[in-house]
């Protein structure tokens, strides 16, 4: 009988997560508390994703920069987590990244062949990572109202 109680409890417990919680989903986070949190903030079309173990490599052809610098292309690391943001080549996004060195992630990190390629394609100078809460398809952030929190952009390096 106590059991059963327990389980009552922690069913009781679990209905008062929502959906989004129980999945892992990122917390709202505004504009503004992005913008602090990142070292660059960029619009531009995926041209290139390279899978890895945990997480990817991706490429963007940058049109557009809000805050940092950003060379007319960037390759970026996405972690291959519940929260990451699907990506499709030859879309447009306005992408949140962080400072990041893949070189000084621990070793364990990579498989021995990902290792090896990392170092051969030189992508252990990435430098950036995505901040997956926030970064959204460029149109779901025009409509979102995300284009005008960030206001007027300037043109990559």
């Amino acid at each position: 009988m106590k059991a059963l109680k327990q389980i009552g409890i922690i069913c009781a417990l679990l209905s008062l997560l929502t959906p989004g919680m129980a999945h892992g989903v990122c917390p709202f986070i505004s504009v503004s508390q992005a913008k602090a949190t990142s070292t660059v903030i960029f619009g531009g079309v995926v041209t290139d994703i390279r899978p890895l173990s945990l997480g990817r490599i991706v490429t963007f052809s940058v049109d557009a920069v809000w805050q940092g610098t950003a060379h007319k292309q960037v390759v970026i690391y996405q972690q291959g987590t519940t929260n990451a943001i699907p990506l499709s080549t030859d879309t447009r996004y306005v992408i949140f990244a962080a400072s990041l060195r893949l070189s000084e992630l621990p070793g364990q990190f990579w498989s021995e062949a990902e290792k090896a390629d990392l170092v051969k394609a030189k992508l252990e100078s990435v430098e950036l990572e995505i901040n997956d809460c926030v970064s959204r398809r460029f149109d779901v952030a025009q409509r979102g109202g995300m284009l005008r929190d960030l206001g007027p952009s300037y043109p990559p390096e």
